[in-house]
């Protein structure tokens, strides 16, 4: 999958959300082997394409495609990685 490929699936993805424009959502691509650091305040996170290994509060959530993964609060951000070859897809709020 090219990043033309993610990112044409990020703006489909953008279209269909008619339920979130009313919520400040990010969205993020993660390649095999990157990690990002999600943002205290956040309390939501869609799979959109491939399976998020979610590490939060000394807890790790395996969320695949379709699922949405509501975060705990902790002190500190929680971190996502994609597990498997695929390139992971996620939106967060």
């Amino acid at each position: 999958m090219t990043s033309t490929d993610i990112a044409l699936i990020l703006q489909n993805t953008a279209r269909r959300d008619s339920v979130r424009e009313s919520r400040c959502v990010l969205r993020f691509a993660l390649c095999s082997g990157e990690l990002v650091r999600i943002p205290r305040g956040t309390r939501h996170l869609h799979v959109l394409s491939g399976t998020a290994w979610i590490s939060v509060a000394a807890r790790d959530i395996v969320a695949p495609f379709g699922s949405c993964a509501k975060l705990v609060r902790s002190r500190h951000p929680a971190l996502v990685s994609g597990l498997g070859g695929q390139p992971l897809l996620i939106e967060i709020w």
